[in-house]
């Protein structure tokens, strides 16, 4: 009796056991199988399509829509609930990634479930299609470095903070791989972007002040092969600032083929920390332009600490920039097209601010700055280190450079106030500052107050006197002008040749009145007692300082003309 009460227990826990098991029963199956099911034997299923996942039966949701990804109706009419938790997949709508298959619908129909706060994920593969539109805001289009073919585009016709991140994919297209309108608050990092036109392209729709910034491209993008890197549009319509406060930085670009970064127009970049190539092989070097350019005007530019190398024209070539800092970046073999100035400054405002400091700059075939006549302001060019030399490598343009001069700073308008302190090496035709056509090192101290030096090296066949230097005010007036110059003069350029130093008080009182230099003191050799003792006396004509020899002295004599107060020195 025992024994049979013990067997009828253990039948009941068995037949208990497989009943508990048969109410939990899990279909595997495509999508399209679990949406055929028509049977309430089955409360989770598994798909092995679609990036594949687990769901289980809603018993209470009789509204929900089947979206392929993430909801399923089956054919009883129950809704099928993915069972998952982080990022949804472009995979789970049907993107195939098989570099293949057109997966544009299937990407854009996961946009468009996309929620505020949702993370997009692309498995790995490559996705092939031609655009797709996110306007949903707060999200992370993230993707293991997946490839993809086509174009995402960020922004409708809203303007709108975004505060969203697009990171970690491979865009391999000719055309422009990410595309931004009415987007404010987007950061793009950790990307690579592979032979594209523009890769990051802000487009010219909107014409409001700031509808479009803070665009944060930075931690490491990777441009190979690329036309741009970064490329901020403007309708012909809209103001200058209606793209604010952007950020390009830390990344790399191998190669930059026309500009790594173009604005038409601009209110704040910050560009800096990047490393940016250009090719150098002879048939894709001619469309190389710049590292950075802006057109129609910007303000609040800074480009710090990044290596520019073999750019074709200007690495730096701004229009209408009201304030712009070049400071601490590496400058190398630049403007290889032609004769290209470092930095350039264009178009007609009256008030910028430019300042080049703390710059490596070595081997450029125009000036290091270089300012049109059509526009004017203050700039400061200082504690530069600058290497000249009249060939470089991978030089093509044609000019000879050794035929022509050189400046640290060249600029067309006399209203330009200049400062000019750096460490350059010793080049014939490479000088400090060219101002108006006025040649000298030039630095002001004040409505009334200046330093300048100038160099020259003067041929004396006889003893007729011969204009040696040109004098004009602070203001580069020669109306009036007075102060002191302390010349050293040398019979040659070495440092252990004849000298013979002269003070001399110079002064223009008035616009008509006599121009007068007096030798304070004077000490050397100053008798003439041979050919090559630089001996001299001075006096002013037309607002030219003119050396007279003494006795013997004759031949070719190197002046070193350095002056304070309201008097320069010009060549």
């Amino acid at each position: 009796m025992k024994n049979l009460f013990i067997l009828f227990t253990l039948a009941l826990l068995y037949n208990s056991a497989f009943a508990k098991i048969d109410t939990c029963k899990v279909f595997t199956g495509t999508i399209s199988q679990i949406r055929a099911l028509t049977s309430s034997n089955y409360t989770q299923a598994a798909s092995t399509d679609y990036g594949t996942g687990n769901w289980y039966r809603d018993t209470i949701d009789v509204v929900s829509a089947d979206n392929t990804a993430t909801v399923l109706v089956d054919a009883s009419g129950k809704r099928w609930k993915r069972i998952y938790s982080g990022p949804i997949y472009v995979n789970w709508y049907g993107a195939k990634g098989d570099g293949v298959t057109n997966d544009s619908l299937a990407i854009q129909s996961c946009f468009n479930d996309a929620k505020p706060f949702q993370t997009i994920s692309f498995n790995s593969g490559t996705y092939n299609f031609t655009s797709v539109t996110i306007s949903t805001t707060d999200f992370i289009i993230t993707g293991n470095k997946a490839k993809l073919l086509g174009t995402i585009n960020v922004g409708d016709n809203t303007a709108r903070d975004y505060n969203s991140v697009i990171t970690g994919l491979t865009f391999s297209t000719t055309g422009n791989a990410i595309q931004i309108k009415n987007c404010r608050k987007l950061e793009i990092s950790g990307n690579v972007f592979n032979g594209c036109d523009k890769a990051i392209y802000v487009k010219p729709e909107g014409t409001a002040v700031h509808h479009n910034g803070l665009i944060e491209i930075t931690k490491a993008n990777f441009f190979n092969g690329v036309n741009y890197c970064f490329y901020v549009d403007r309708d012909p319509s809209a103001t200058w600032q209606a793209t604010n406060d952007c950020t390009f930085s830390g990344n790399v670009a191998n190669d930059a083929l026309i500009t790594a970064v173009y604005c038409n127009g601009i209110d704040g970049l910050k560009y800096e920390n990047n490393v940016i190539f250009f090719p150098s092989d002879a048939v894709r070097r001619v469309n190389k332009k710049h590292h950075l350019q802006i057109d129609n005007q910007s303000d609040w530019v800074i480009v710090n600490n990044n290596n520019f190398f073999e750019s074709g024209e200007e690495p730096i070539l701004v229009q209408n920039c009201k304030a712009l800092n070049v400071t601490g970046n590496n400058f190398a073999w630049s403007g290889q097209k032609g004769v290209y100035s470092v930095v350039k400054a264009t178009g007609t405002i009256t008030d910028f601010i430019i300042n080049v400091n703390g710059n490596a700059i070595d081997s450029f075939s125009g000036n290091v700055v270089e300012i049109d006549s059509t526009t004017y302001g203050a700039v400061n060019v200082a504690g530069n280190n600058i290497n000249y030399a009249n060939t470089f490598a991978n030089y093509f343009g044609t000019q000879d450079l050794s035929l022509i001069n050189h400046y640290i700073i060249k600029a067309g308008n006399s209203l330009t106030r200049l400062a000019e302190k750096n460490l350059f090496n010793n080049i014939i035709n490479l000088k400090s500052t060219n101002k108006a056509a006025i040649v000298t090192k030039y630095d002001v101290m004040g409505s009334f107050g200046a330093e300048s030096y100038v160099t020259r090296s003067v041929a004396f066949p006889d003893t007729n006197k011969v204009n040696v230097i040109g004098l004009y005010d602070a203001g580069l007036s020669s109306i009036t002008y007075g102060g002191t110059i302390n010349i050293t003069v040398k019979n040659s350029s070495s440092s252990n040749a004849n000298t013979s130093n002269y003070f001399l008080l110079v002064n223009k009182a008035t616009s008509g009145s006599a121009q007068v230099a007096v030798v304070i003191s004077s000490l050397g050799l100053l008798n003439g007692a041979s050919a090559n003792h630089p001996s001299f006396k001075f006096t002013i004509a037309g607002n030219r300082l003119y050396a007279q020899p003494i006795n013997a002295t004759r031949g070719t004599f190197y002046f070193f003309a350095k002056s304070d107060g309201n008097v320069i020195v010009t060549e």
